[in-house]
């Protein structure tokens, strides 16, 4: 999932990825960490600052199954605080 976070400093918005993996490996989850910032910068010209990695049924979806992205955007923000 992917969401603007306002940086006040800047006056800009940043990009943040939001993804579920069952990985716990520290070394592991830096390497993916990595892999989606480079795929993000290759495919779209755009760098993600913040790339959060949850476990699994972390994201709250609506009852079609879609990812709510504001309810999780609220959840992230809560839980960064």
């Amino acid at each position: 999932m992917v969401f603007g976070l306002f940086d006040e400093a800047a006056g800009t918005e940043d990009i943040a990825v939001v993804a579920e993996t069952e990985q716990s490996d520290d070394d592991a989850l830096a390497q993916l960490r990595e892999d989606i910032r480079r795929q993000i910068a290759q495919r779209s010209d755009v760098v993600a600052r913040v790339i959060e990695l949850v476990p699994p049924r972390w994201l709250i979806k609506t009852s079609s199954g879609k990812v709510a992205r504001s309810a999780n955007r609220e959840k992230y923000l809560a839980q960064s605080r």
